[in-house]
């Protein structure tokens, strides 16, 4: 599993940096930190031509900002507004905060998006030279990366289906999956270290996300407590985001099961 990001940039140069990248603009599972330094690592070795790697990257990183442009130009700023009023409390996002955003946004819009990619480059800078002796070797990195990340995702994923999508769903539950997540990820990468890492991944969802539920049932629920009312909320989406997302998980599907 650890090496599921060499061996496909490998066997699949060029082609492969670009469908990571991406993907990674859509669904952020492999990070572009990790996926741009690794494929340069791969460059140095003589195996991909570095400008091409540095072209393929930008370019799979410009179609998925193009696909989320117009993603979002499809849903409107009217319906995002009033997603946002209704899910803030869930995606710790408020209307006042999108309202601000959009004010400095008509006022230093290019200048915000060349400081948020100047700061994800000093980042990417200061974390090359915090790996070594952090976690040692290059490959130890990237594997360290994905077992980091992979702690605190099943229970992130976790809270935002059930705040979502179950009216029941409270804050014991949500703390149980966050805790749980963690907690049951260390104890089978110390007690099952054969088991594969996105499998290890599925195991830990299934069982955080029976005792959210678990929790979430038992634990009485607050009179006057701050629940989420959906019943307004369209969740009708365009055909050409449907078509979209489609392409996006058959992607998905096909990578995982032609390489794991």
């Amino acid at each position: 599993m650890t090496h599921f990001l060499p061996d496909f940039i490998r066997d699949h140069g060029y082609i492969a940096v670009f469908l990571l990248m991406w993907i990674e603009t859509l669904l952020p599972i492999f990070p572009s930190e990790l996926v741009m330094p690794l494929s340069g690592l791969i460059a140095s070795q003589g195996k991909l031509w570095l400008p091409g790697v540095i072209l393929s990257g930008a370019a799979g990183s410009l179609t998925g900002a193009i696909s989320w442009y117009w993603a979002a130009r499809a849903l409107g700023f009217e319906r995002f507004e009033r997603l946002v009023t209704r899910y803030g409390r869930i995606t710790t996002v408020s209307a006042h905060e999108v309202a601000v955003l959009q004010r400095w946004f008509e006022r230093f819009g290019s200048i915000l998006v060349l400081v948020g990619r100047v700061t994800a480059i000093v980042a990417i800078i200061i974390a090359i030279f915090a790996a070594r002796p952090l976690v040692g070797a290059s490959e130890q990195a990237f594997q360290f990366i994905q077992e980091f990340t992979g702690f605190f995702t099943p229970g992130i994923t976790i809270i935002f289906l059930l705040g979502l999508f179950w009216k029941r769903a409270n804050e014991a539950g949500a703390f149980t999956a966050a805790v749980a997540s963690v907690l049951l990820s260390w104890v089978f990468k110390l007690t099952w270290a054969s088991l594969p890492f996105m499998d290890r991944m599925g195991v830990v969802f299934l069982i955080s996300l029976a005792l959210a539920v678990v929790v979430s049932l038992v634990t009485p629920q607050r009179a006057g407590a701050d629940t989420i009312d959906t019943k307004n909320v369209s969740y009708k989406t365009s055909t050409g985001f449907n078509v979209g997302a489609l392409g996006v998980v058959l992607i998905l599907v096909a990578l995982y099961a032609t390489y794991w």
